[in-house]
């Protein structure tokens, strides 16, 4: 039997499904924004939410979704839309909604299909996969506790030096650095993500710090295997409200996961706000990566590119992947200008079944190419173990890259 909850604004279709037998009506019909979120926390075995989207503030409903979401990861939205628009529908992909009805063409009968149409393998091995994260982030925690229960005085040890740490950041946070701003974009899938955690471990000697600006997948904090911090909603940002986003990995890498606390409307940004933060963070970091969305929708990531020192463009080689290359690459250069100088190749998952280096070269004669990543099992190790420590041999193929980067002008 399904659990449900509506939130219509209009009890007929709350009192239309209650005489199935096979739903469970969570509750009355919700009119209001804070009564639906109460409703979500109090009944968290809630399956199926059936959202009017007219009940919520137009600015709030991006903010709005994730939060029932994050109160309820498994529930799935069924939203209901009076009238289409292109930005509304952004919002709806964006908040990875697939299951929408516009105006009148609403049915009881549709609706009970959606309701009843079981989940995608996708979806279900997903779920499957946060499930086994949580064991996997639940035995290490326990791990940790038993040992610091078990040794007090290597507890203090630590203690120790974390706090000579947070001293040395301090004496690091007062010196005026110009970091390197690289933004790292490309294709859905390419591997952004797990390029942007190995990358940040091999830059040894160099305060580096990740961004998440890939608000759909907010990826990296899961390879690490941390929990982003939450920082309130402002109108004006200030440097005290970034500092609480930091979460730290490594002596020498920090990430930030939760920047999408600054979008106000939806996955829109001012361009100001993101030239501040950057120019906040190339004082206190020396190298800054940007983790982006393949999303072309999204407005931001033009001026994430744009405000860049320069970008790597990931790009998997075979025939499917280069023709999704080719058209970023040409929203890119001609829709967004961005001086095709400051786009670097390279590319990712590399094996003996890719494409000759030879044809990719001609292909991408007129960019400068950084290397090939071969395809490597050590990846999956790196996500699966939350580990933050980078391998020997990944190491030596990031380092060759970072070597052809420092002669980047």
């Amino acid at each position: 039997m399904k659990k449900i909850i509506t939130a219509m604004g209009d009890s007929l279709i709350n009192d239309t499904l209650k005489k199935e037998e096979k739903y469970i009506m969570q509750t009355p019909d919700i009119e209001l924004e804070d009564d639906l979120i109460e409703a979500i926390k109090s009944k968290k075995d809630t399956e199926i939410l059936i959202l009017n989207i007219e009940i919520i503030k137009k600015e709030k409903i991006y903010n709005y979704i994730n939060k029932i979401k994050q109160l309820n990861q498994f529930i799935k939205i069924i939203a209901i839309i009076q009238e289409e628009t292109e930005e509304i529908k952004n919002i709806m992909l964006a908040c990875g909604i697939k299951d929408i009805f516009y105006g009148n063409e609403i049915t009881i009968t549709k609706l009970k299909d959606a309701i009843d149409r079981n989940k995608t393998t996708e979806e279900i091995l997903a779920e499957e996969i946060n499930n086994l994260k949580e064991i996997i982030l639940k035995e290490k925690t326990d791990k940790i506790k038993k040992q610091k229960n078990n040794n007090i005085l290597n507890f203090k040890k630590i203690i120790e030096q974390e706090k000579n740490i947070f001293l040395n950041k301090n004496k690091i946070e007062n010196k005026k650095i110009s970091g390197k701003v690289i933004s790292i974009i490309g294709s859905s899938g390419v591997g952004k993500s797990v390029f942007c955690s190995n990358f940040s471990l091999a830059f040894e000697n160099k305060k580096t710090l990740i961004i998440d600006f890939d608000i759909l997948n907010k990826s990296i904090k899961t390879i690490f295997g941390v929990k982003e911090k939450v920082a309130e909603e402002r109108e004006n940002w200030d440097k005290q409200e970034l500092n609480k986003l930091i979460i730290k990995i490594s002596d020498k890498v920090d990430l930030i996961s939760g920047i999408d606390v600054i979008f106000k409307d939806g996955n829109k940004v001012e361009k100001e706000i993101i030239i501040n933060i950057l120019n906040e963070l190339k004082n206190k970091y020396e190298i800054i990566l940007l983790d982006t969305s393949s999303e072309c929708f999204l407005e931001y990531t033009k001026e994430l590119i744009k405000n860049s020192d320069f970008s790597i463009l990931l790009v998997e080689a075979n025939l499917l992947e280069l023709k999704k290359s080719k058209k970023l690459l040409e929203i890119y250069i001609n829709k967004w200008k961005i001086n095709k100088e400051k786009i670097n190749i390279i590319f990712n998952k590399y094996n003996s079944k890719s494409i000759d280096n030879n044809i990719l070269k001609k292909l991408f004669f007129d960019f400068n190419i950084l290397g090939y990543l071969k395809l490597n099992e050590n990846y999956n190790y790196m996500i699966n173990k939350n580990n933050n420590i980078i391998n020997k041999d990944l190491k030596q193929e990031y380092k060759k890259i970072i070597q052809k980067i420092n002669n980047i002008n």
